[in-house]
């Protein structure tokens, strides 16, 4: 084939080739970003929307590998997604999983460092395929209804709640003027039974003299996020949004003594 006549085949490979690379684009989020640097130690693999989030860390004592990779099972070519590395040694991976890979529930692939290949440490299930090669079998978290979260909510003690839904293992906090806008006097708690919701109960009777309304926003990480479940909304003296709060509180309530 002549110059010639390569040249409309350089051109058209030119001209598609950023659209093919642009759909296979890994976008970063900010809360990847936050993920992966704050990252000191290998964990169980975690669901990051339409991303598999997986880590590996060499044993204490031993040296730091040159490559770490990850073969998936239902790839029948046997692609090696190779990890990065953050500061503290630890290897990372987004992969995006396939639609209907993520539709089975379940995610099954083996870690190939240093040319062994390996199961993941922080994954208890196994399987076996049928030249009898191990991998590690991770269950897909599925969608569920989740129970409807008013916020804020006064209980009838007269304490405020303050609930907020974010990615499991955050650190949440909630401010306010009622803490003079301090970033970390009031972090939220998490639900045990109910992983990535968070609350916060502050008994607000002794406040309501003297701050009415009560203005607030939540920290998530280092963003700075409003009260999803509160549509009332008011500017700080930096002209940002907050959330505000008009507290009722209930009436007291009255005891009887025995006999009366």
């Amino acid at each position: 084939m002549t110059v010639w006549r390569k040249l409309p085949i350089l051109w058209l490979t030119l001209v598609f080739q950023p659209v093919l690379w642009a759909q296979d684009a890994f976008v970063m989020t900010q809360d990847m970003h936050i993920k992966i640097t704050e990252a000191r130690t290998a964990t169980a693999p975690e669901q990051w929307g339409r991303y598999l989030f997986l880590t590996w860390q060499a044993p204490l004592g031993t040296a730091r590998p040159r490559m770490v990779a990850a073969v998936f099972r239902h790839d029948p070519a046997n692609k090696r997604h190779i990890f990065s590395v953050n500061r503290f040694g630890v290897f990372y991976l987004f992969y995006a999983m396939p639609p209907e890979l993520a539709a089975t529930g379940v995610i099954q692939f083996r870690i190939n460092v240093d040319g062994v290949w390996l199961t993941d440490p922080n994954v208890s299930a196994t399987v076996r395929d049928e030249q009898n090669i191990a991998f590690s079998s991770f269950s897909i978290p599925q969608p569920r209804l989740l129970a409807p979260t008013r916020s804020p909510n006064i209980d009838a003690d007269g304490n405020v709640i303050f609930s907020y839904r974010s990615q499991p293992g955050r650190s949440i906090f909630f401010v306010s003027n009622i803490n003079n806008w301090d970033p970390f006097m009031h972090p939220m708690i998490e639900d045990p039974d109910e992983p990535g919701l968070y609350r916060l109960k502050i008994p607000l009777r002794m406040y309501q003299n003297r701050i009415d309304p009560i203005f607030y926003y939540f920290q998530d990480g280092v963003i700075r996020v409003l009260d999803p479940l509160n549509p009332e909304l008011g500017e700080d003296g930096n002209g940002q949004q907050i959330n505000v709060f008009h507290y009722s509180p209930p009436p007291l309530r009255r005891f009887r003594q025995r006999g009366s």
